[in-house]
């Protein structure tokens, strides 16, 4: 008789799908933060916000998220302990669907935490405008929305 010491193939298969789904959102939050989103979505977003910005306070936008390069780097590295964080609650006997529910509000914080990074740097973006430039993109985001 074997004792297998390892996790069955479909729990490893499953955990390796979650944490490739989780770095793709992660990737694509990141992705969206630095050149604008793939298609329209017609809100009042903050990407879509972002993306109404003038050419030149979006370029300094991406370089503000680029120089929180290193916190979004340490975020991926969190996100992938994670993964390994929900393997052993889902070995954990009994379940305790508490730990379960943490780590899964762990992936969701670390989420947040890049969301409000292109929040405070869209902010900065704005707060530094002058009156007649708030004006001016309240003019354009209105448009660019008629238009979608």
């Amino acid at each position: 008789m074997t004792i297998s010491t390892g996790a069955p193939r479909w729990m490893k298969l499953t955990l390796t799908l979650s944490l490739a789904a989780n770095l793709a959102v992660l990737g694509l939050a990141i992705g969206l933060a630095l050149r604008g989103p793939i298609a329209r979505n017609g809100g009042d977003s903050m990407m879509e916000l972002a993306r109404a910005l003038p050419r030149e306070n979006q370029r300094a936008m991406r370089e503000a998220m680029r120089d929180a390069g290193e916190g979004l780097r340490a975020s991926i590295r969190h996100q992938r302990g994670l993964g390994t964080a929900l393997a052993e609650t889902l070995r954990a006997t009994p379940f305790d669907i508490a730990a379960f529910n943490a780590v899964l509000a762990g992936q969701r914080a670390r989420m947040g935490e890049i969301q409000s990074n292109v929040h405070a740097a869209l902010a900065e973006q704005i707060a530094a405008m002058s009156d007649e430039q708030r004006t001016a993109f309240a003019d354009a985001l209105e448009a660019r929305q008629q238009r979608d």
